[in-house]
């Protein structure tokens, strides 16, 4: 019944909530029948009313909250370096647990206590909120970064995107809701410590402070009323976090106003691949031994064995992804290197045409070329319609096309194919043969094409590496 009615009714049930804590302060007030001690409903509505309309209100509520916001900048400008240090290295993580394992054990008062030794009043809820943030931040944090697809971190290095690039397109974009529920939590329990300080230390202006006075001269519906605005202070916080987690941070698609491709774009002359009695081990089982081989530019060379056989991980290993147990691996003239993945490796919160313009080293931003670029091979592909969807909208034919002309929309030096057709349409098949062989054969890189399956179909010249 209680449902039935609220859906019918105009409140939302927190408003609702409010209304029923209302209703029960003031039948407790009225038993209570001491206003000094226990004010009501409409006098605590009327002292914040008074104390909303003096400058003093003002000052105290914006100190606290710079306090608050400085406090979370410092916590986070420590906890980022360290969460990032931690997630890269072993040895990083074990060092700054037991630091960490200490502040998120040790009492606030006593920090508050020791610090009073040693802080000016100042500088206390400062000092106090940032001890009290940093391990909630830093755990999130590294929880954060732990649950990022390392696939999507290999594609992005190969890539060739920065540091920024990756936090900003994989790691930042996978974990944002983690990380803003973290945050949320990390500066509800530094507002509250930052007031904990304030009332202990009382510096000139601040919530806290308020509060303090009003304890000492007894004023209790100016403490309640103090109080009120600290809980409304910290649903502002959470409020602003919430949004901000709810914004869209996918990057637009940004036009250079020139009709040429850009210059680091274009490839080398000549590239050249030549691995030297390579050997590969995992978990104690070698998937590959002794091979050596060169690629020459302008030839596509097939590797064709059974699944499981190693056709993956030598291709990982020509790509810079994996690094042999034993051989060397020399790469002349190629900077850049294209990867049909066999597992596709689309950024899930990227839609279908940023996850292929992600390939180019410009991206988010695309010259005239490149769009005009883009646009033919999602026609071609038979994708225009999903240009605008998420992976998550597609099947796994249309992810796994999606994943074949990210590579093919980038200039490579040195092209990677790893069952690029392997499970489609027959249909899509010759399409996408037929796409295929246009662009290998305008390109001078040479291109490796992993598969079990017959490619008889191509038209450009294939030799067979060998099969593993």
């Amino acid at each position: 019944t209680i449902s039935l009615l609220w859906m019918k009714s105009k409140f939302s049930p927190a408003w609702l909530s409010v209304a029923a804590i209302l209703l029960l302060w003031q039948i407790a007030a009225i038993r209570v029948n001491h206003p000094a001690l226990f004010p009501s409903v409409t006098q605590l509505l009327g002292s914040i009313l008074e104390m909303v309309s003096t400058a003093s209100f003002y000052r105290s509520f914006v100190m606290t909250m710079a306090r608050a916001v400085i406090a979370f900048l410092l916590a986070a400008l420590l906890a980022l370096p360290a969460s990032m240090a931690s997630f890269h290295s072993p040895f990083w993580k074990s060092f700054f647990h037991p630091l960490i394992v200490v502040l998120r054990s040790v009492p606030v008062i006593a920090v508050v206590l020791i610090a009073l030794l040693y802080l000016s009043p100042a500088r206390l809820p400062l000092i106090i909120g940032c001890i009290t943030m940093l391990p909630i931040l830093y755990q999130n944090f590294l929880s954060a970064w732990e649950l990022t697809d390392p696939k999507l971190i290999e594609m992005a290095r190969l890539y060739q995107k920065t540091a920024t690039q990756r936090f900003r397109y994989v790691y930042f974009l996978q974990s944002k809701t983690l990380l803003f529920s973290g945050i949320a939590t990390a500066t509800g329990f530094g507002w509250r410590a930052i007031i904990i300080g304030e009332v202990l230390s009382g510096p000139v202006a601040g919530i806290g402070t308020a509060m303090k006075k009003s304890q000492a001269y007894i004023d209790m519906p100016g403490l309640l009323t103090w109080t009120l605005i600290a809980i409304g202070g910290g649903f502002l916080i959470e409020s602003i976090w919430k949004k901000a987690a709810s914004f869209n941070y996918r990057p637009t698609l940004k036009p250079i106003d020139s009709p040429y491709p850009a210059k680091n774009d274009e490839p080398e002359t000549s590239p050249s691949l030549t691995l030297g009695a390579i050997s590969f081990s995992y978990d104690g089982k070698k998937i590959l031994d002794n091979i050596s081989l060169q690629l020459s530019p302008a030839h596509i060379y097939q590797l064709r064995s059974v699944s499981g056989s190693g056709k993956t991980t030598l291709l990982k290993i020509m790509a810079g992804i994996l690094h042999p147990a034993t051989g060397t691996v020399q790469r002349s003239s190629i900077r850049r290197i294209a990867f049909s993945f066999q597992d596709q490796r689309l950024i899930p919160m990227l839609t279908v045409e940023q996850n292929i313009a992600f390939a180019l080293r410009s991206f988010p931003a695309l010259t005239t070329l490149q769009q005009q670029r883009l646009d033919q091979l999602l026609q071609r592909a038979g994708l225009t319609d999903h240009r605008h969807k998420l992976p998550g909208e597609l099947s796994g034919g249309e992810q796994q096309r999606v994943n074949l002309i990210r590579a093919l929309l980038l200039k490579a030096d040195l092209l990677l194919l790893d069952e690029p057709l392997t499970g489609l349409d027959a249909g899509i098949k010759h399409n996408l043969l037929q796409l295929l062989n246009e662009e290998i054969s305008r390109s001078s890189a040479p291109v490796v094409w992993a598969t079990h399956e017959n490619t008889g179909d191509l038209t450009v010249p294939t030799l067979v590496i060998r099969e593993l």
